[in-house]
């Protein structure tokens, strides 16, 4: 494969990144309190959108702490049955991109079983997996290390809007090593 044609073909992609903030790990019972999705076509961010969510529950202290989203950020936000359809529009048929998908796409998928909506079944590409490929004796491969060694602009750490536009441009700088 040629250079040109490994371009082509990344070219003609759509990939939808996303990160959510929740209150916690469990699916059962924990709740999406924020989304940030980035859409990157032709190789390029095209557009972006972020949702902060009212969970309906208590947000745990050490979530506030990490995240900087208290209850009063989240008290006139939309539930995530009102958002959710805006959602799944903007992430359409892309291959879905975060930086942990084996927490991102099932937790969001819980969230879809609840609301009584059919999963996604998007094809998904995980930054931090790709990370641990490309670079397997890195001391560590979370979202604020590979920002400060790959210079990319991120704001702050644990905010879903911020976390979704690194790991665009994680997977924008991957992509060019591989053409």
């Amino acid at each position: 494969m040629t250079t040109n044609s490994s371009y082509q073909l990344l070219h003609d992609l759509s990939f939808c990144v996303f990160d959510l903030e929740t209150t916690g790990g469990n699916h059962s019972t924990d709740k999406i309190i924020e989304i940030g999705l980035v859409r990157i076509e032709q190789l390029k961010v095209v557009d972006q959108k972020s949702f902060l969510i009212k969970p309906e529950i208590q947000i745990p202290d050490f979530i506030q702490k990490l995240t900087t989203i208290r209850e009063a950020d989240v008290a006139d936000a939309p539930t995530i049955e009102e958002v959710i359809d805006e959602i799944l529009e903007f992430m359409g048929d892309s291959i879905l991109v975060a930086h942990n998908t084996s927490f991102d796409v099932p937790f969001f998928n819980s969230v879809l079983r609840r609301l009584g909506k059919e999963e996604i079944t998007n094809k998904a590409i995980c930054t931090n997996l790709m990370t641990k490929y490309m670079i397997p004796n890195l001391l560590s491969s979370n979202l604020n290390y590979m920002s400060k060694i790959f210079n990319l602009t991120k704001q702050k750490a644990h905010r879903a809007l911020d976390d979704s536009l690194a790991s665009a441009e994680l997977l924008l700088k991957y992509l060019s090593i591989f053409i």
